[in-house]
């Protein structure tokens, strides 16, 4: 990695010497390349300026001057980062990082301070970035960026530059520093305005006041501003890019109004005179139980629920929801309205005179032979301890690609010792519950934790678990198990539960 930064910056570099030479003196623009030294160990640790803690990469900056004392700037900076693990922090090692930053350059060397022909020209500056770390699950920040520069004049549109600053983050515990060390190559003076020699007749068609030459609506009467071209509604947009071109809009709406403000077009709201929302094409949603499924869909309005039952909830989890369910808190089948069937003899456990041998209904559920149950002192089958820390272990460890239900490979492992438990106990059922933090929409979160569930059943049927022996359920955020205001908390709150039952 340290290798291509460096190639990429020297690069750069040579592309812009040979143009550097060849601009106008007034220069309002500026680019920089330099090597790039990253330091996330030393703010962790307070161990500052250590070679033993920095990582490298390159940077490209373009510079804006604004005015004698102000420059503004916006630096892209690619390389590697290198932290260890701290409360809230995951370590990462070699990582690939990537930030894009605004800055507002404050020149010391203005007429105020310092001459501004001076050969050191020292300056300040202070911004916003966006940072992104690779390796990280949560690897967006946003950071503060704040240091100090110099410029040394090599030629006439050439400077040496070195920087350092100090990055404050504004979402998590990566501050950090950052020394540049570059060329920076000024250029962009003014257009030279040369004065017509003779007066060129023109024609106008349209009578507009734009000439045919550059009007690009000739034939039709429009408006300077737009070359020509008309705003027939005159809402600042004109009429070849607006989509209602005869009602005064907004130019977010390609031209189009918002009666009803909230935030859909009137051509594509269907409900205009009423706020609405998107889901629902503009129109007013109710959905009193915030599952996601507008109450007028909703087979169980006052129940939040899945949208495969139609908003209707399953308490157990055994794939029949509750309205159909005839035991809704037992783990059942389907075949027998949501209720136990051990034996699978059509007849319920609780109404089954003998629930663990399969019967006929005319001896109450025993077999034909047998007058009553046969009673055997048996040991009760038990889940062991060695099994449940299987399960505890893969609650904390089975992780799913960022906002999608798509397992990881690191996952796999664990699953797989799962399905051994299962092929190697016939009288095991296993409950999949799946769980959110409580960032973003309610009915997302709850749909996301249902599909991670559902991710792992299909894992383990692929393995060979019989799915009628496996359930699956999304709870959403409604069941956090830590603090949703801290990182920590949260990645604890996304899980995925595995709970063994006896059959």
């Amino acid at each position: 990695m340290r290798k291509t930064a460096i190639a990429l910056t020297l690069f750069c570099f040579m592309v812009a010497f040979n143009s550097a030479f060849a601009q106008i003196s007034e220069n309002r623009n500026a680019l920089t390349y330099k090597f790039l030294v990253s330091d996330y160990n030393g703010p962790l640790t307070e161990s500052y300026f250590e070679p033993d803690n920095f990582t490298y990469g390159g940077e490209m900056k373009y510079t804006r001057f604004l005015n004698r004392s102000f420059n503004i700037g916006f630096p892209l900076r690619i390389g590697e980062v290198n932290f260890p693990a701290a409360d809230s922090l995951s370590s990462a090692t070699n990582s690939l990082f990537g930030s894009l930053d605004l800055n507002l350059i404050y020149k010391l060397n203005n007429g105020y301070l310092l001459k501004e022909t001076s050969f050191i020209s020292p300056y300040l500056f202070a911004g916003i970035g966006a940072n992104y770390i690779q390796e990280l699950d949560e690897n967006m920040d946003a950071q503060i960026p704040a240091g100090l520069g110099f410029d040394f004049k090599l030629g006439k549109n050439v400077r040496l530059q070195l920087q350092s600053e100090y990055r404050y983050s504004l979402m998590k515990e990566y501050n950090n520093l950052r020394h540049t060390a570059g060329l920076k190559f000024m250029f962009g003076g003014g257009d030279p305005y040369t004065k017509p020699d003779a007066v060129i007749e023109t024609t106008d068609m349209d009578g507009d006041g734009v000439d045919d030459t550059a009007d690009k609506c000739p034939d039709v009467a429009g408006l300077a501003k737009f070359s020509g071209c008309p705003d027939s509604d005159d809402d600042g947009v004109q009429d070849i890019n607006d989509e209602c071109p005869n009602k005064a809009g907004l130019a977010r709406f390609k031209g189009c109004p918002d009666t009803d403000g909230d935030g859909i077009p009137d051509n594509k709201d269907k409900c205009p005179e009423e706020a609405g929302k998107r889901a629902y094409e503009g129109c007013p949603a109710v959905d009193s139980d915030r599952d996601g499924i507008n109450d007028d869909k909703d087979k169980c309005p006052e129940k939040r629920g899945l949208t495969r039952f139609d908003g209707c909830p399953d308490s157990d989890g055994d794939g029949t929801p509750d309205p159909d369910d005839k035991c809704p808190g037992t783990i059942g089948s389907k075949d027998s309205d949501g209720c136990p069937d051990t034996d699978k003899d059509g007849i319920i456990d609780s109404e089954d005179k003998c629930p663990t041998t399969a019967g006929i209904p005319e001896k109450g559920g025993c077999p034909e032979q047998e007058e009553a149950p046969v009673i055997t002192q048996q040991p009760a089958p038990v889940v062991t301890t060695a099994v449940q820390e299987v399960m505890d272990y893969a609650m904390r460890s089975v992780q799913f690609e960022t906002g999608s239900s798509t397992l990881k490979l690191s996952s796999y492992g664990v699953l797989d010792q799962i399905s051994e438990i299962m092929l190697n106990n016939g009288n095991y059922s296993l409950s999949i519950a799946g769980h959110t933090d409580n960032q973003g929409n309610d009915a997302q979160n709850l749909q996301l934790s249902e599909n991670r569930a559902k991710a792992c059943f299909n894992y383990l049927v692929k393995k060979g678990i019989d799915s009628s022996r496996m359930s699956y359920i999304g709870y959403g955020e409604t069941q956090p198990i830590a603090d949703n205001e801290r990182s920590t908390g949260r990645a604890q709150n996304r899980r995925v539960e595995f709970s063994i039952f006896i059959r």
